[in-house]
Formats: C-alpha cells, structure tokens, sequence
C-alpha cells in the first residue's frame, strides 16, 4: 500500500506513514458468517406425521450457504432431532464437513439446540 498523503511505500496494515506521520486509513474486512438451521422442506402424510427436514447454513442476509441430506422427522419428536439419533447427526455432520472444506471455522457461539451453530469465514 501507499501512503494516501505523500505515496511513500507502506507495509499493508500500517497505521501512519513512515515518510510524513500522516494517518492511514485501513480497511476493515467483514468476515462471512453463517448459522446452522432446521428446516423442514417437505412433508408426508401418516397417522402420527412424518416431514422431510434437513440442516441449512444460512448467512446473515438469509441466503443458504450449504444444506445436510434430508430426513424424516416423526410427529413423535416435537422437540425437534435428537442429537443420539445416528441419522440426525450424520446429516448434521456431513454439513459441518462441507463448510470445513469450503474455509468456514466454527465459532464459540451456538445456540439452545445441538445443532445451533455458527461458523465464520476464514
């Protein structure tokens, strides 16, 4: 980068110039993030209710960044998946494998659900 006042040829994340001391403006990078949703996206009819559900990262506008295979949920479960479940937590980490290798790092923030997570960008 070059200094804004005189053009003197700066290390990027310099604050003042080392030529004139004039401030630098640096520029300040937003990281992506995203959260880690449930979502049913379909249903089947049954006695008891089956719908078709699946996990979403979803970013901070709304868009969906990468989604789980789906499931069926029973009408039993009305807390939602339960983390014990094999087929629950096999989609749910096939997603976190997918946002690992596309560069997102999870972050100490989660929510009340197992599943509630948040990743960021790196």
């Amino acid at each position: 980068m070059n200094c804004a006042h005189c053009g003197t040829i700066l290390p990027e994340q310099a604050n003042f110039c080392l030529q004139c001391g004039a401030v630098q403006q640096t520029k300040v990078v937003d990281k992506l993030v995203c959260n880690v949703v449930f979502r049913q996206v379909d249903e089947k009819w049954s006695l008891f209710g089956k719908e078709i559900c699946r996990f979403e990262a979803v970013g901070e506008d709304g868009a969906t960044i990468a989604v789980s295979d789906k499931f069926t949920l029973t009408g039993f479960e009305i807390y939602g998946p339960n983390e014990k479940n094999r087929k629950y937590k096999a989609a749910f980490d096939g997603l976190v494998k997918k946002l690992l290798a596309e560069g997102w790092k999870q972050t100490e923030k989660a929510g009340k659900q197992w599943f509630e997570l948040q990743f960021q960008q790196s």
